[in-house]
């Protein structure tokens, strides 16, 4: 088995979508337009969903409806989302520690390491910038040297930078 988890960046259109033997997963209102996906996330809640300044530039209503009618997991299972699973946040935080949950792709990457997959591949999840990323990049790296850890291969698209290192403070001076 193999999962591929989707963020919202451009790459996202790069996932293995024909292969079969990866299970697609995706968060984000940025990734409702993907061909298929077996499994959602939205871990935020719905009054920040609908009061973040980026809310203005989408459309938060049609994203939620979008939500209804497939398997998601919410902070806790919702009754008008008939699909929707309670994530369990507590069991994560318990196995992997309070500091690296920055991101909703780094929630993701702990519930699919427990499922012990052979690979997790990143798509649509660049984290270039640093004014965005900054704070949520080393939540991945964890995630990412964890499934390494655990022999899960990791595989990300050509050309994306999440792979890199950061710099080694007192040697990449």
């Amino acid at each position: 088995m193999k999962i591929a988890l989707l963020g919202a960046s451009p790459s996202r259109s790069l996932a293995p979508f024909n292969e079969p033997s990866w299970e697609i997963w995706a968060c984000s209102d940025g990734t409702v337009d993907v061909p298929r996906c077996e499994l959602r996330f939205e871990l935020h809640t719905f009054h920040h969903l609908r009061t973040e300044p980026r809310a203005l530039k989408r459309n938060v209503e049609a994203y939620l409806e979008f939500l209804k009618v497939c398997p998601v997991y919410l902070q806790e299972a919702h009754p008008d989302y008939p699909y929707s699973l309670t994530y369990p946040k507590e069991e994560m935080v318990r196995k992997h520690g309070p500091y690296f949950f920055t991101s909703s792709i780094a929630w993701m990457m702990a519930l699919a390491i427990e499922r012990e997959p052979d690979e997790i591949g990143l798509w649509g999840v660049d984290m270039a910038t640093d004014e965005e990323y900054a704070h949520q990049r080393p939540g991945c790296h964890y995630f990412i040297e964890m499934a390494r850890r655990h022999g899960i291969g990791v595989v990300v698209p050509d050309g994306c930078r999440l792979l890199d290192p950061p710099r080694w403070e007192g040697f990449d001076h």
